[in-house]
């Protein structure tokens, strides 16, 4: 259905009352395959909310270890040494979301930042 969508012009950025794109809606329902296809097309993976949530931020509130690792590999992660990149870490932490601090500690989020 995405990409038939997408063929007939739907625009990867338009934004709900929220802020949310298509990819923030695929993210956060963790449909990994609409997800991939959206980045596919070109979909922005660093965009935030109304509120300047990241995408990846919500991901780790709310997705799967999958999502999140999309998101990164495409170029989601916040610059190494920034309070950004440990955003994700509390709340993956803050949810009990074992797998997906896992990943971001692979990745370089620093476990010993304040």
């Amino acid at each position: 259905v995405i990409q038939l969508l997408l063929a007939a012009g739907a625009k990867l950025d338009c934004r709900d009352i929220r802020g949310h794109t298509p990819l923030f809606a695929a993210c956060l329902s963790g449909n990994v395959e609409a997800a991939s296809i959206l980045i596919e097309a070109g979909a922005d993976v660093k965009v935030k909310d109304i509120h300047g949530k990241s995408l990846l931020l919500q991901s780790c509130r709310k997705a799967t270890p999958e999502i999140v690792e999309i998101l990164i590999v495409n170029g989601a992660l916040p610059l190494p040494n920034t309070p950004d990149l440990n955003l994700p870490l509390f709340a993956a932490c803050e949810r009990g979301h074992r797998g997906i601090v896992e990943l971001l500690i692979d990745y370089g989020a620093d476990v010993n930042s304040s």
